[in-house]
């Protein structure tokens, strides 16, 4: 039988036992004690690199597939957690009033908050920077395993459950804090190795969480722009309905000509030519009215230059008799 076990001075031992026996047929153990101190310690970074490894790939691959910030701030809290060995933490972010806002705190940190807060239909209170939230923001991650006994403890906020133990690290944006990940309450304590699984970890939340306040801002804009778009296009419609109904009771024939046609005629043109309006899309107005090639250009190079003096136009109608215009 063999075991491997750690030593209340922090060092490792495999501890190896083996029956044999001896040459009167009594059996006997040995014992075979080594330090593998250095080889555990290896293997336990070894794999606390590989959790991290994998946590800030989560990230970047939640930060594609969460819809909101909210969503995405638990991906990065529950891989905070992981990495730490932590049963509480919370990601804040400092809003427009200097406040830490929560984006994703643990669910005993939500339901504490939501007791000592009813109201708000779960959008938690923003929380005071002072206290270890306050050191935290001053740019520089720390670890303590007696929070009470710190000359800035303030304790904890309305709501957030007691905090005995603490690590936490800012959230780092064009070399400012813009935030803070923290986590608490682990059994036997934290250390440094645990500031600096955040530390790494910060970096890769920072990145996913600016991404996705940048693609929520694109929504934002797009759908106000939208927004914008469908209220001026229904004021143009309203305008052009406006104008229509001037022009329609004009007693005088008014048509819009362009090279590639006549696209508009008021009531009294339509009436007079001889067709509705749900027929002018589909009617070459031009070769309708002016059916003699020769004199078809004539007008049209009249139109086109559109001189300031009237002049007489002969045009044919609906019921194919000629009448005389002027323009």
């Amino acid at each position: 039988q063999s075991l491997e076990k750690m030593t209340p001075d922090g060092k490792w031992w495999y501890i190896a036992g083996h029956p044999i026996q001896d040459d009167s047929g009594v059996m006997v153990s040995t014992e075979i004690t080594m330090d593998i101190t250095q080889q555990k310690r290896a293997e336990i970074q070894a794999a606390a690199k590989k959790r991290l490894l994998e946590g800030i790939n989560r990230i970047f691959h939640e930060a594609i597939t969460c819809k909101t910030e909210e969503e995405l701030g638990s991906v990065c809290l529950r891989v905070a957690e992981e990495a730490t060995s932590s049963p509480f933490g919370f990601i804040g972010m400092l809003n427009d009033e200097g406040l830490l806002q929560h984006i994703a705190i643990s669910d005993p940190g939500r339901s504490a908050c939501a007791t000592a807060n009813p109201v708000g239909h779960g959008v938690l209170p923003a929380v005071s920077v002072q206290g270890l939230y306050g050191r935290v923001l001053k740019g520089k991650g720390f670890y303590t395993n007696d929070p009470a006994s710190l000359p800035d403890r303030v304790g904890s906020p309305p709501g957030h459950p007691p905090i005995d133990s603490f690590v936490g690290v800012p959230l780092i944006y064009s070399n400012k804090p813009i935030g803070l990940v923290a986590v608490a309450n682990r059994t036997g304590g934290y250390s440094e190795e645990d500031v600096s699984s955040l530390e790494s970890l910060a970096p890769a939340m920072v990145q996913a969480l600016v991404k996705k306040w940048a693609e929520e801002e694109t929504r934002r804009s797009k759908k106000s722009l939208e927004q914008i778009v469908k209220e001026r296009t229904a004021d143009l419609e309203t305008r052009k309905e406006i104008l229509q109904k001037i022009l329609d009771n004009i007693p005088a024939m008014i048509a819009f000509y362009t090279r590639g046609g006549v696209p508009f005629l008021n009531q009294t043109a339509l009436a007079t030519i001889g067709i509705t309006r749900a027929e002018l899309p589909f009617t070459d107005i031009m070769r309708r009215c002016y059916p003699d090639p020769r004199y078809r250009r004539e007008v049209m190079k009249y139109m086109a230059e559109a001189p300031p003096e009237w002049r007489e136009i002969r045009m044919v109608v609906g019921d194919g008799q000629e009448i005389d215009s002027l323009w």
